[in-house]
């Protein structure tokens, strides 16, 4: 029985070796009379290239299969009517040209021009091929590691150069054919000088990750966005490429990643090289990466208006000599201005606060006087190899690493009052062991008791000494809100504003930025918020009892009674007509008072007043009839 299962199995499989199980659907000449080999896809309504082997398999010899060997000249049509159906041909397939022609073909390499239907060149599709010239479409959308490996680039032409900008390359700038090949305009003439066209808002990733010598590239006003290699040659062989804008603010206002723009570009603003860069007012901040390698700006200077710097906004801009920053700047990102060998002149705001690892490797700066506004500074001057003094402010209360690799750093001013513990790699080994650091008045054994600054073996104290405690108190409506002890020359943060339902503050009164040498007391007040007035009250007197009523929910009703019977005299007689005025008055929170409505009772001698109620009516006869029957019954 087994023996039998044995022959029909092996039966089965000698019939199937007569098939031919082909990798493509149809194959289809086009105009120039060359074969071309497609799969269907989408649903059968598109066609994609293909290769025209029996199947795929890396361990198979290279160019045994596909069908191209010895064809120069490849156009991928438009679209292709086989069998009475027309369909568009979409896309380029995995493996569609993989190693053809081989590197000993007769012909040299593939010229293609690939169709303006064709939307996706997929996997491996131009791998180690042998190419001449590519023309490519109009509606190119994705090259995904498409041209991998690939020899022999001679021209390449871009239809629709808007549509480059946004086409998605997969994993590699080197899947790029600019990678491989030189850009070529319509005239066969090299293009050195790339001018992306008005309404591209986005530069794609790897997009011109180019392998020829430019000059300039061209933005438009519409720009908003340069990713990662955007205009960054993954081998470029270009050096002072110049980036030509129409003005600075629109410049400053692109989002641009880490590797946007090539390194050392010069930067060209309405046909003007820039090596002054003035910031405009309407600015409030720099963008990350903003001015990144940039290597024609001399000198910057910040207006008040900008707030912040972003990361790496300044890195590597070689011939920067000096900033002007502006007092309304508060915090320096990482990298801002790192790796600006050039730099060694600073002019400080009054209000900045942090500028951890801002001016990392800036081996030009040799002083520093920090201003009494920032608070922490880490790894802010590492690397900073020609820094020989600095002077550190009372503000500070992070500084870990701040001088690490400043070996030359012999001077250190330091007129924090309270020594905090700082890690030992703040200063280098050379600074600790022969740097004179001089400290306020009185504090010498606080240092050489403190981690990190008892590392210091010169230690001096200078002619300044620590700062004076003053109190800062917070008053609202007459009352202490709040108070703090704070030392001359901090600085102060203003107290969120205080609340209460039903009511609006005013906000405080003027808040120094820096502590002065008194007492400071700051005012705020609050103000009755209102949500309409009181309907006017009502009064009324039934069986002995006053009552108020009032149309607004939840109002309360304020009275005063008063009578005039209350008095004091002498004589032998007083003359009694308990007559009381009434006036009255409703309130509630968020609502204004209302009007005073006022009311007078007057309570008379009434006879025939049986129950005590001070008047006369049915109830009295009922009482009068009860004593009557009363008395006849005794």
């Amino acid at each position: 029985m087994k023996h039998s299962k044995f022959l029909f199995l092996l039966v089965v499989l000698l019939s199937m070796t007569s098939y031919k199980s082909y990798a493509y659907d149809i194959a289809v000449e086009n105009a120039d009379g060359v074969t071309i080999y497609y799969n269907y896809i989408n649903d059968g309504k598109e066609l994609e290239v293909t290769y025209g082997a029996v199947s795929y398999s890396y361990n198979a010899k290279p160019n045994s299969y596909y069908g191209y060997e010895e064809v120069r000249n490849i156009t991928i049509p438009n679209e292709v009517t086989y069998m009475n159906r027309t369909r568009k041909v979409t896309a380029i397939g995995e493996h569609a040209f993989d190693y053809s022609p081989s590197s000993n073909s007769s012909i040299g390499g593939h010229n293609i021009i690939i169709g303006d239907n064709v939307e996706v060149i997929r996997s491996g599709a131009f791998d180690n091929c042998y190419l001449g010239d590519i023309i490519f479409g109009t509606n190119i959308k994705g090259i995904y590691c498409g041209f991998n490996k690939v020899h022999g680039i001679n021209a390449i032409h871009i239809k629709n150069m808007a549509g480059w900008c946004d086409i998605e390359f997969w994993e590699f700038g080197n899947n790029n054919p600019l990678c491989y090949g030189t850009l070529y305009d319509d005239n066969n003439t090299i293009i050195r000088d790339i001018v992306i066209p008005e309404g591209v808002t986005q530069i794609h990733k790897w997009a011109f990750s180019i392998n020829w010598e430019i000059n300039s590239i061209s933005l438009p006003s519409t720009i908003e966005c340069i990713e990662d290699y955007g205009f960054y040659g993954l081998n470029a062989k270009s050096e002072n490429v110049v980036i030509k804008v129409n003005n600075l603010s629109q410049f400053l206002k692109i989002e641009k990643d880490y590797h946007a723009l090539p390194d050392n570009y010069i930067l060209n603003v309405n046909d003007e090289i820039i090596k002054d860069v003035v910031i405009p007012e309407s600015e409030t901040t720099i963008r990350r990466y903003a001015f990144k390698g940039c290597s024609s700006i001399n000198r910057v200077v910040f207006p008040n208006s900008i707030c912040s710097i972003g990361t790496s906004a300044f890195l590597g801009c070689k011939k920067l000599t000096e900033i002007v920053l502006g007092d309304g700047l508060n915090v320096i990102e990482s990298g801002a201005f790192c790796d600006c060998e050039n730099l060694n002149s600073i002019v400080w705001g009054t209000e900045l606060v942090k500028m951890d690892e801002a001016f990392i490797s800036c081996k030009n700066i040799e002083s520093i006087e920090i201003p009494n506004s920032v608070q922490s500074m880490a790894w802010a001057f590492s690397g900073c190899s020609s820094l020989s003094s600095v002077s550190i402010p009372r503000s500070i209360k992070q500084m870990n690493g701040a001088f690490e690799y400043c070996d030359n750093l012999l001077l250190i001013n330091s007129h924090i009052s309270t020594p905090f513990e700082i890690s030992t790699n703040t200063f280098s080994q050379n600074t600790y062991m022969n740097a004179s650091l001089i400290v306020p008045k009185g504090k010498t054994e606080d240092y050489k008791s403190m981690n990190g600054w008892k590392e210091f073996v010169w230690v001096e104290e200078g002619d300044y000494s620590g700062p004076e405690i003053y109190k800062l108190t917070y008053i609202v409506d007459g009352e202490i809100y709040n108070a703090y002890e704070i030392e001359e020359g901090s600085a102060i943060t203003s107290e969120p504003n205080h609340t209460k339902d039903g009511y609006t503050f005013s906000g405080w009164s003027e808040i120094p930025e820096i502590m002065p040498t008194h007492d400071v007391t700051i005012i705020g007040t609050f103000t009755k918020n209102s949500l309409g007035k009181c309907a006017t009250p009502t009064i009324d007197y039934q069986n002995g009892t006053l009552s108020f009523g009032c149309e607004t929910e939840g109002a309360t009703c304020k009275y005063t009674i008063t009578n005039e019977d209350i008095k004091s005299g002498s004589g032998n007689e007083v003359q009694l007509d308990v007559t009381y005025h009434i006036s009255v008055y409703a309130t509630k929170d968020g609502y204004e008072d209302s009007d005073v409505v006022t009311k007078e009772i007057k309570l008379s001698d009434n006879t025939g007043d049986m129950n005590g109620d001070r008047k006369v009516d049915a109830a009295d006869v009922v009482k009068l009839v009860n004593i009557i029957m009363t008395q006849q019954s005794n």
